[in-house]
């Protein structure tokens, strides 16, 4: 998202600095190369421990903001823990502080201390941002407490709609790379392999459809730390060969092309920018009710119970959407990066 917004900005005037924690991929490498972008990280080695990573990454982030001489902050975060840093950053003397949400719930963990430690520091530290900004009604709500007297802006997650326009040339060129027939219904999903994601209904998704003897596949594109469970989980589904692994992809925006269905099963999320892009490719949507209802744009595109996996199945059994191209509607809605990018940066010089 991060990425995007840069690329599409007009950068006169501004010079980026990403901070982050600890570099995990090289994926970006080349975008912020071309954009001019500085990158540093935190932490010298990975941490995967997130309450130790946290107590880490807090003892040398003063430092790294001292460094590098900030006129603006843009802390994007998922959990409260972007509001201490605003308060840090105060005390330190930078000028403007954002505090920018992407997250509408904490994922559970042993003993319940991330969401003890959100709803802490929502209370306590949303008064120190300068502006606050979430991608959605709930993001916002789930950021930041009442207190908060700041102004609210809700910045749509804007997608590249000109990329993402549906075009019979790269889905063929995708679809024959990767051996899928014209008679097979490819379903598709991006997403990071975490318990948020919910990959295990998607596998049930398939499950069910074989056993309905509907002729399908399932893309997934991504990485995490629940991925070799989930395709333990195929293995014992008996539909693992139905199952195609694509891994991390640059140019992700192409597989929408080849998908015929994309399915976003998530337990929760704020306003997930792979629903606007899958949407923009005028692919037929099948979203998770616990995602916010803002997420649907088109009339072909369903909001539907995450505990009721007949609903998913119904649907795509029974689905009569014609791909069409469909961008310019998400671009009429708000959803263009470009438009998104021009807001940003009026943020940031105002």
């Amino acid at each position: 998202m991060i990425t995007n917004l840069i690329s599409a900005m007009d950068k006169s005037n501004l010079q980026f600095t990403i901070l982050v924690t600890q570099k995990e991929s090289n994926l970006f490498d080349d975008i912020l190369k071309e954009n001019q972008v500085n990158f540093k990280t935190i932490l010298e080695k990975p941490i995967s421990n997130p309450i130790w990573r946290t107590l880490k990454n807090g003892q040398k982030i003063k430092k790294a903001l001292l460094e590098l001489k900030i006129d603006v902050l843009h802390i994007n975060c998922s959990n409260a823990s972007g509001l201490k840093y605003a308060k840090l950053a105060k005390r330190l003397g930078i000028p403007k502080v954002i505090v920018h949400s992407h997250n509408a719930k904490i994922e559970k963990d042993i003993f319940g201390l991330k969401t003890w430690f959100h709803k802490h520091w929502k209370k306590k530290y949303s008064i120190y941002p300068d502006v606050t900004i979430a991608c959605s009604e709930l993001a916002y709500r789930f950021m930041f407490s009442k207190k908060c007297n700041k102004e609210k802006i809700l910045l749509n997650n804007g997608v590249d709609t000109y990329k993402l326009q549906f075009n019979k040339i790269i889905r063929n060129e995708l679809r024959n790379q990767y051996g899928i027939s014209e008679d097979e219904i490819l379903l598709g999903h991006i997403g990071r392999f975490v318990e948020q994601k919910n990959h295990k209904f998607l596998i049930d998704i398939v499950k069910e459809l074989k056993q309905r003897n509907f002729n399908c596949r399932l893309m997934l594109l991504g990485e995490g730390y629940l991925k070799p469970e989930i395709f333990q989980y195929a293995e014992a589904c008996g539909v693992a060969s139905y199952i195609i692994d694509a891994g991390v992809q640059k140019d992700a925006y192409r597989f929408y092309q080849a998908f015929d269905y994309f399915l976003l099963p998530s337990l929760h999320e704020g306003l997930p920018v792979v629903g606007i892009e899958a949407q923009a490719a005028g692919l037929p949507c099948a979203f998770a009710d616990t995602i916010d209802q803002d997420i649907k744009i088109l009339d072909s595109s369903v909001l539907l119970p995450i505990n009721q996996i007949s609903y998913w199945v119904d649907y795509i059994l029974h689905d009569k959407t014609e791909r069409k191209d469909t961008s310019f509607i998400i671009k009429e809605h708000g959803y263009d990066i470009r438009s998104s990018a021009k807001t940003l940066k009026e943020i940031y010089t105002s």
